[in-house]
């Protein structure tokens, strides 16, 4: 599960990105500790990761940094990740085509459910998850969106 003591060193250290520049991710999650552990574990992944804490200053990065996948919570300060996302989908930034987005959440999928009418997103993760689990849909992700992104495991 993730948390601040798990270590996704293991699961990274065998994992070897392949392109030229690495794809950039967005994470928007409010709790340091988690967002702080995330980052950390999608780096030494290969990704270049830009992290904040809410929504409003999740927008800003989106329209500044172009990421090619957002992974995102919905229950934050200042700005919601269902606010945010329904920014994400709407025509303005859709212009650039349909960034896939990874919703992390605590709340049950059934009360989530209202982020569908928003914009759904193209995968769910229930906290506390494992970060071999973010790290696979990820890859997943970014290799649907582009066939850009590969993956070797030794």
């Amino acid at each position: 599960m993730v948390g601040p003591a798990m270590s996704c060193h293991r699961y990274v250290s065998d994992t070897i990105w392949h392109l030229e520049e690495p794809p950039r991710l967005l994470l928007v999650e409010d709790d340091e500790s988690l967002r702080g552990y995330l980052v950390e574990c999608l780096e030494l992944a290969g990704h270049q990761v830009d992290g904040c804490r809410n929504g409003l200053e999740g927008l800003e990065l989106f329209d500044g940094r172009h990421p090619d996948l957002v992974i995102l919570d919905l229950d934050m300060p200042v700005m919601s990740g269902f606010r945010l996302l329904g920014l994400l989908r709407g025509s303005e930034r859709a212009r650039r085509g349909r960034i896939p987005v990874i919703v992390i959440t605590g709340q049950d999928i059934e009360e989530a459910m209202d982020v569908v009418s928003i914009g759904a997103p193209e995968a769910y993760l229930k906290k506390p998850f494992s970060s071999d689990k973010l790290l696979k849909t990820v890859e997943r992700l970014l290799a649907r969106r582009g066939g850009e992104a590969r993956w070797d495991h030794p």
